[in-house]
């Protein structure tokens, strides 16, 4: 499998391609934590809900009968 090399990165040197290769793997990494924190909340959230639901639904017995 060919895969395309930029010009300027068949040019530069050693130590130019580790500093971009460590600030893309820094990049990658921040986005991917705050993706993963966008699904946390979003299930966080739905677990809310539903936990909700069944707290009402417990108690919604007692709230339905007659004292």
């Amino acid at each position: 499998m060919a895969e395309s090399v930029s010009p300027e990165t068949r040019q530069a040197s050693t130590g130019d391609l580790i500093a971009r290769m460590t600030e893309q793997t820094s990049t990658l990494i921040r986005d991917e934590m705050r993706l993963a924190q966008a699904e946390m909340s979003a299930k966080a959230k739905h677990a809310g809900t539903g936990l909700g639901m069944f707290g009402v639904g417990a108690c919604w017995p007692s709230l339905a009968s007659p004292a």
